[in-house]
């Protein structure tokens, strides 16, 4: 029987991609400062994006059935893109543009990124994808009730 204590194979091989997952985070070039500003910056062209849907998409004539969701969805997906990008403006002095350059310069910040926020970087976009896949639908069904003079 073996111990309930120690370490095995599984705990090193743990270890070691963990400190491969710092190292690469506090590189300046393809670590965490750029991923964060490329984060931002796709952050700020959807937040650009969907204040320009919903405020060019407006109720048609014709009827509010598919209108009222699609603006429901674009305001839903504009409200999280504005939270999330506010939980990670606290980076922005450490990982964004003016940021010191270096990989010591805020060295924590990078790796509480590449840890933490990366993850949740990449289930916002899922979200927002399952959202525009959801968008897309509702368009399309709203120009073929448009275009059958249906509604």
């Amino acid at each position: 029987m073996v111990p309930a204590f120690g370490f095995s194979v599984g705990d090193f091989v743990a270890v070691i991609q963990l400190i491969n997952k710092i190292s690469k985070a506090v590189r300046d070039a393809g670590g965490a400062v750029e991923d964060y500003q490329d984060t931002v910056s796709e952050l700020e062209s959807l937040k650009e994006i969907f204040k320009r849907l919903d405020s060019s998409h407006t109720l048609p004539p014709w009827g509010e059935n598919l209108s009222l969701p699609i603006k429901a969805h674009t305001e839903s997906v504009l409200e999280s893109l504005t939270r999330f990008s506010h939980v990670i403006s606290k980076f922005d002095s450490k990982l964004g543009k003016t940021a010191p350059k270096g990989w010591t310069q805020g060295s924590w910040k990078k790796v509480q990124w590449s840890i933490q926020y990366a993850k949740e970087v990449e289930k916002l976009r899922v979200s927002v994808g399952t959202c525009l896949s959801a968008l897309n639908l509702l368009v399309d069904l709203e120009d073929r009730c448009v275009y059958a003079g249906l509604s």
